[in-house]
C-alpha cells in the first residue's frame, strides 16, 4: 500500500497540487507583468497626447477625457482581453465601419489599420495591446464628436455660424461614449436627429449605387436648346440616362426625336435639380444632367456635413429655415419637423451680394417700415444718379437725414459730397414704391441682412432667384406677419390683414422671439421623398471641400 503511494510520488510526474500552485503562481507573475506593461504604455501614450502610427497623430482634444476613462481602470485595455477583442472591442470596429454611411471618411478613424492590428495582435506583445486599445478609444472619440457637430468648426468653411455651445454637446457625448454605455448606443446618440440627415443618408446609399456602375450620362455638345419635337445626337443617352436616374419609364424614342415620354422625364429631372420645369433643354439642364454621380455623391456628403452644425433644438422649436441655393422658406411651427408654410425667396446676388449663412432670432415685425439704404448701394448706385438728376430723391421717395433728422430731398453739391463722405445717410419713406414693401422682420446681425416685402414681384416667377442686395425678399409677407405673431397678444389674422394695409409705421416686438436660419445646402429632400440636387450658387461645396482638405492635411503633418 505505501510502497504503491511512494511509487505514484516517484514518478516523473509531480503531483497535481504542486504543478497548479507553481504554474499559477508564474503565470500570474507573467499576467501581472503584461498587466503593467500595457497600463504603463497607455499612461505614456496619454501624456504624450499622440499615437504615431495613426493619421492623425495628435489627439491631445480628447487626452483628458480618456485618461479619466482609463484611470477609473487603473490604465488597463477597454476592449482587448487576454489578447483577442471583447465584445465591446468587436462591437467599436463595427461602428467605426458605418461611419462611412454617414458621409464620413472611415481613414480618418483608422478603421483599416485597427482591423489589421486587431487581427494580428500577439498576446505577449502588451506594448502592441496598449497602443491598439487607446488608439480604438482616440477613433471611438473622434467619430462621435465628428458625427454629431461635424470634422471643422464653421468659420474654418468662412461661415457665420457659432457652434461653441454644439462642440460642448458633441464633448459631453464623448465622454458618455466611455461611461458605461456601448459604442454602437454611443453612436447612435451622437447622430443628428434631423429627419433631413436621415433622408440625405438614404440619397447617399443610392447615389453610391448609382455611381459604382456608371460615371454619369455622357451627352455631346448641344448646338442649342432642345424643344420639343427637336432632334438631336444625344437623344439615345439622354433616354438611357434618364431611365437609369428613374426619371424616365417610357419607350424608346425613335428617329432621335425629343418626344412627350422623354419631355416628361425631362421635367422630372429638372424638378429634381432646382431648373425651370418648362422640358426645354438649355444650357443649364445640359449642365445639370452631365454631372458626374460621383460629384453627386460628394454634394450630398457635405450636405450631410453642414447639416451637423446645427442644433437639434430647432427640431422641437418654432423655426424659419431658408435654404439659400434653393430660394426657399419653411416656417415650422414647433413640436414637429413638418413645415406649417413655405414660399419663394429671393436671395443675395451670387457675385458681390451673396446672402449671409446665419443662425438668430427674428425679434420684431416693422409695418410700412423705412428703407435705410445700405453705404454700399448709396456709393455705388444712388450717388451716381443724384448728381446727374438733383430730383433723383424725390422721384424715388428718398429723404436725405443726419443725427435722425430729415436735412433734405433734393440736396445741394456740397450735401452730396457729405453724404458720399458719410455724414449724411439715405432713406427711403414708406409707401407703395418703398424697397421693403409694406413690412419687414427683423433679426439683428453684424450684416444688416433681414427678411422684407417688395414691390417687385416678378422675379419669384424665375427658377433662380438670386437678385437681392443680400437681403431675403418674401414672394407671401403677409403669411410670414402671420405666422410669426401667432400666439402674440391682441393680434390675429385679420388684424395683420388690416396692418398690411394701412400706412401706419408700426413696429410689434415679438414677445417669443422665432429662430431663423438662412442655411446652405445644395442636396435636399422634399416632401414627396425625392432627391433635391441644386447648383452651387455660391461655390460653398468648394469652398467646404478645400476646408476639409486643409483641416486634414494640417492634422497629418503632426506626423512630422
Amino acid at each position: 500500500m505505501g510502497g504503491l503511494l511512494w511509487g505514484c510520488a516517484t514518478t516523473t510526474t509531480q503531483p497535481p497540487e504542486i504543478i497548479n500552485r507553481g504554474s499559477s503562481q508564474l503565470g500570474s507573475a507573467v499576467d501581472s507583468k503584461r498587466s503593467a506593461t500595457a497600463s504603463a504604455t497607455i499612461q505614456d501614450l496619454l501624456a504624450k497626447a499622440r499615437i504615431n502610427a495613426l493619421r492623425h497623430p495628435d489627439f491631445q482634444k480628447y487626452r483628458d477625457l480618456l485618461r479619466s476613462a482609463y484611470e477609473t481602470r487603473s490604465f488597463q485595455p477597454r476592449w482587448i482581453e487576454s489578447g483577442n477583442l471583447n465584445a465591446q472591442g468587436t462591437q467599436l470596429l463595427q461602428v467605426l465601419a458605418q461611419s462611412y454611411a454617414e458621409g464620413l471618411e472611415p481613414h480618418d478613424y483608422d478603421t483599416k489599420w485597427l482591423q489589421q492590428q486587431t487581427s494580428t495582435l500577439n498576446s505577449h506583445d502588451s506594448a502592441a495591446i496598449g497602443t491598439t486599445d487607446l488608439a480604438m478609444s482616440v477613433a471611438l472619440a473622434r467619430l462621435i464628436h465628428d458625427v454629431n457637430v461635424g470634422r471643422i468648426p464653421p468659420r474654418e468653411a468662412g461661415i457665420k455660424i457659432d457652434t461653441r455651445a454644439r462642440e460642448a454637446e458633441a464633448m459631453s457625448l464623448v465622454k458618455q461614449a466611455f461611461n458605461g454605455i456601448s459604442p454602437d448606443q454611443a453612436f447612435r446618440n451622437a447622430r443628428p436627429k434631423f429627419v433631413l440627415y436621415d433622408h440625405l443618408k438614404n440619397a447617399l446609399a443610392h447615389y453610391r449605387e448609382l455611381a459604382a456602375h456608371r460615371k454619369g450620362i455622357s451627352l455631346p455638345s448641344l448646338p442649342k436648346s432642345l424643344k420639343p419635337g427637336d432632334t438631336w445626337s444625344g437623344i439615345p443617352a439622354l433616354a438611357d440616362g434618364l431611365r437609369y436616374l428613374g426619371d424616365f419609364t417610357g419607350a424608346p424614342p425613335k428617329n432621335n426625336r425629343y418626344t412627350h415620354d422623354l419631355v416628361a422625364g425631362v421635367k422630372h429631372f429638372q424638378g429634381g435639380h432646382g431648373l425651370g420645369v418648362d422640358g426645354i433643354i438649355g444650357q443649364s439642364t445640359w449642365s445639370a444632367l452631365s454631372v458626374p454621380f460621383s460629384v453627386r455623391v460628394r454634394q450630398i456628403e457635405l450636405s450631410m456635413e453642414r447639416m451637423r452644425w446645427l442644433s437639434e433644438q430647432m427640431a422641437d422649436e418654432r423655426a424659419i429655415v431658408v435654404n439659400i441655393p434653393q430660394f426657399q422658406l419653411w416656417a415650422f411651427p414647433g413640436k414637429t419637423q413638418a413645415s406649417s408654410l413655405s414660399m419663394n425667396v429671393v436671395v443675395g446676388k451670387s457675385v458681390g451680394n451673396s446672402t449671409p449663412i446665419l443662425l438668430n432670432d427674428v425679434k420684431s415685425v416693422v409695418f410700412n417700415p423705412y428703407w435705410n439704404v445700405p453705404s454700399s448701394i448709396t456709393r455705388k448706385e444712388m450717388l451716381p444718379k443724384l448728381r446727374e438728376n438733383p430730383e433723383y430723391l424725390v422721384s424715388q421717395n428718398l429723404e436725405m437725414v443726419g443725427n435722425g433728422e430729415v436735412i433734405a430731398t433734393a440736396p445741394t453739391p456740397e450735401q452730396i459730397e457729405a453724404i458720399s463722405k458719410g455724414i449724411y445717410r439715405l432713406r427711403q419713406r414708406p409707401g407703395p414704391g418703398n424697397a421693403l414693401g409694406r413690412v419687414k422682420f427683423e433679426f439683428p446681425n453684424s450684416d444688416a441682412i433681414y427678411m422684407h416685402d417688395t414691390p417687385n414681384r416678378g422675379a419669384f416667377s424665375r427658377s433662380r432667384r438670386d437678385f437681392s442686395h443680400g437681403c431675403i425678399r418674401l414672394s407671401d409677407p403677409e403669411k410670414m406677419a402671420d405666422f410669426l405673431l401667432t400666439g402674440q397678444p391682441g393680434w390675429d389674422k385679420k388684424r395683420v390683414s388690416e396692418a398690411m394695409k394701412s400706412d401706419e409705421r408700426r413696429t410689434v416686438t415679438l414677445r417669443n422671439p422665432v429662430p431663423v436660419l438662412i442655411f446652405y445646402t445644395t442636396a435636399m429632400v422634399d416632401s414627396t421623398g425625392r432627391t433635391v440636387l441644386l447648383e452651387d450658387i455660391y461655390g460653398y461645396d468648394s469652398q467646404l471641400e478645400r476646408a476639409l482638405i486643409a483641416s486634414d492635411e494640417r492634422k497629418q503633418k503632426q506626423k512630422n
